[in-house]
């Protein structure tokens, strides 16, 4: 019994759907679902423009991105490459006996030659009994000088050169200056074998940009006995210089960490030392005068909790001020312990104006699809539309014809025109026959019925003359 009803009330629902289906005007019928298939089919066509032009900006971020790490990754490998070369252009030269170990005079010429013609910003050249002999620029002077300790002493001489090297005038002196104390050499002697000695900065609290990264190399006498040490230094700076001339985006910034969160370099051209109770320390990334570089220097501390840990590269987003942010970190290494990061960050801003001035092009463009579309399909159904409806109203008017009886009395019947498709054209022709048709049978049953009332009265009469002889 309950299945019954059920199905009878399904019935009713199906029944009542078709009813309101029927009552819907044939153009609404036909321009609705055009419209919504249209709508479907431009708003997805939008979409996915729009979710194509952020794939497209997304990988361009990227590849630009990695482009400038690449820049970055080859710079660094030349530029760190020639202090290792002079170094040990220097330590072979010494252990050929080309160039006598304690004649500082000799050596500081040497050592003025290799700085000049190799672009080099300082050579220390130090022995264990604590002569030293050093040539290179001392900022922000761009001559190339040459400086002295003479066996035994602890004071400093520091000579301008002509342009063959040789001494010319003493240009200032340093008193207590003793080579022994300093990275370069402390850790020539703990690792003999060729590398970087760590970043340190110049014992000069007004200058904090003199930060250099320095080769170790010790020196060995004919018994193997360290005698001394050779340091090429660089600074850093010039590496920054680099990046500064290394554009990403209008408002992308590059810099350099090390490990354990030190800035090597930045792009914005920020001391990456500063001064602090008279004197001069490096900066953590976290503690840059950028608020951008600090930003992603805690997201990168968040993140990984080592950076020792990132061993290749990453691909990273993050948002800064409401901002989204590209962020590409590459491990770079180098044969003689160098262990930093590149670091790329470009804000998203930077390519949102293309996409968006892309994205209301194509909503522009998508709205006028669909009100061209909607046009064209009201044009169309009614051009479909129209011929049924006098087809329609023609029905109606020869079927109120039929039941008033002016089909009968011979009125004028309802034609349609034959016009629009070929198939409402054949519908009309149809149509007009079958009225016509349904005309002449109405006359002739008209025709039919008064010949046969005349002869009903005809033999009536008959009849009636019949009756009246008897």
């Amino acid at each position: 019994m309950h299945q019954s009803d059920q199905q009878t009330n399904q019935s009713s629902l199906q029944a009542s759907s078709v009813q309101r289906c029927r009552r819907l005007p044939l153009q609404v019928v036909l321009v609705v679902p055009f419209v919504l298939q249209i709508f479907v089919a431009v708003g997805l066509t939008g979409y996915l423009s729009i979710r194509n032009g952020q794939k497209a900006i997304d990988d361009l971020a990227r590849r630009l991105s990695t482009e400038t790490t690449h820049r970055i990754d080859q710079h660094l490998d030349q530029f760190l490459a020639v202090p290792q070369q002079v170094t040990y252009s220097i330590t072979s030269t010494m252990a050929m006996g080309l160039l006598e170990q304690h004649d500082l005079p000799r050596s500081g010429q040497f050592l003025w030659h290799q700085a000049k013609q190799n672009n080099i910003s300082y050579i220390n050249y130090g022995l264990a009994n604590g002569g030293y002999a050093g040539a290179g620029r001392i900022p922000p002077s761009q001559a190339v000088t040459i400086s002295e300790t003479p066996l035994h002493q602890s004071i400093n001489y520091n000579y301008a050169t002509d342009a063959r090297g040789n001494r010319t005038r003493l240009v200032e002196t340093y008193d207590d200056y003793d080579h022994r104390t300093e990275a370069w050499y402390l850790e020539a002697l703990q690792q003999p074998q060729p590398g970087w000695s760590s970043i340190h900065v110049w014992d000069d609290p007004d200058s904090p940009d003199l930060v250099t990264l320095s080769t170790r190399q010790a020196l060995l006498d004919a018994n193997g006995q360290i005698v001394g040490a050779i340091g090429v230094e660089i600074l850093l700076t010039r590496i920054g210089q680099f990046l500064q001339q290394t554009p990403v985006s209008p408002n992308g910034k590059t810099f350099i960490l090390e490990c354990n969160g030190l800035l090597v370099a930045t792009s914005t051209g920020e001391k990456v030392a500063q001064a602090h109770n008279g004197e001069a320390i490096r900066m953590r990334g976290t503690q840059s005068s950028q608020p951008v570089i600090r930003a992603v220097s805690r997201f990168l501390g968040d993140r990984f909790s080592d950076l020792r840990q990132i061993t290749s590269k990453q691909h990273l987003e993050f948002t800064f001020n409401d901002e989204p942010y590209y962020v590409e970190v590459t491990p770079w290494k180098d044969p003689y312990g160098l262990d930093w990061l590149l670091v790329v960050t470009i804000p998203k801003s930077d390519f949102m104006a293309t996409i968006e001035a892309n994205t209301r092009t194509t909503i522009l463009l998508c709205l006028g699809a669909l009100m061209v579309a909607v046009g064209v399909g009201i044009l169309t159904t009614r051009r479909i539309s129209q011929p049924l409806l006098r087809l329609s109203q023609a029905s109606q008017q020869l079927a109120a014809q039929a039941a008033t009886g002016e089909l009968r009395a011979g009125g004028a019947i309802a034609l349609v025109a034959a016009k629009g498709t070929r198939e409402l054209e054949v519908l009309a022709q149809a149509f007009n026959q079958m009225a016509q048709q349904l005309h002449r049978s109405f006359a002739a049953l008209e025709s039919a019925k008064a010949d046969l009332e005349m002869r009903v009265q005809q033999r009536t009469e008959q009849l009636s003359a019949a009756l009246a002889d008897l």
